[in-house]
């Protein structure tokens, strides 16, 4: 069963607040920029990705089950 992006943001800010650490906005999408960037994947079967890509060519993942893994992630990657 996959997680709503609204649960996981949620989840992801009390988190992230209990770890002391301030975010105004999720700094991730779920779609892939043309151009490059990052984005989040939720897969139906319970993971997460973080995708990086360059150009439409992917170029960095990280994927687990864990949510605390993957705010983890999110944390040393956008603070």
């Amino acid at each position: 069963m996959s997680m709503s992006i609204e649960v996981l943001q949620r989840k992801f800010f009390e988190y992230a607040e209990k770890r002391g650490v301030d975010f105004q906005v999720f700094p991730l999408e779920i779609e892939p920029h043309n151009f490059g960037g990052r984005h989040l994947e939720i897969s139906v079967d319970g993971n997460f990705a973080i995708v990086g890509t360059d150009r439409g060519t992917e170029t960095e993942r990280r994927e687990t089950k864990s949510l605390d893994q993957l705010f983890e992630w999110i944390i040393e990657l956008y603070s």
